[in-house]
């Protein structure tokens, strides 16, 4: 299953920007989320990717070059451990839309 989420808000021309965007699916289409909700990104949009630690060298990993060596982008990656096994590393790719 795949969910992302977002708050937006309103720009003075009606249109709703998004300003925060977690990414939590399919590993190997996180970059095409991003690239679908891209148009409608706010200027300082806080983006943030779900097990970017398990999945860097898999599936998620044409998202981590995207985001980390795009100018558009500020990222940084914040190592946890998976939520059910301490032992398990992982982590998010928090990024902020630069516009």
């Amino acid at each position: 299953s795949s969910s992302s989420s977002s708050s937006s808000s309103s720009t003075d021309g009606g249109m709703q920007r998004i300003e925060l965007l977690f990414l939590d699916g399919i590993p190997k289409d996180t970059l095409s989320y991003l690239k679908a909700a891209e148009p409608l990104l706010a200027p300082g949009c806080l983006v943030i990717a779900d097990n970017a630690g398990v999945f860097a060298q898999g599936g998620m990993k044409p998202y981590l070059e995207y985001v980390r060596d795009n100018p558009r982008y500020k990222t940084s990656y914040i190592e946890s451990t998976l939520e059910w096994r301490d032992d398990v590393v992982d982590g998010l790719e928090v990024s902020i839309f630069l516009g």
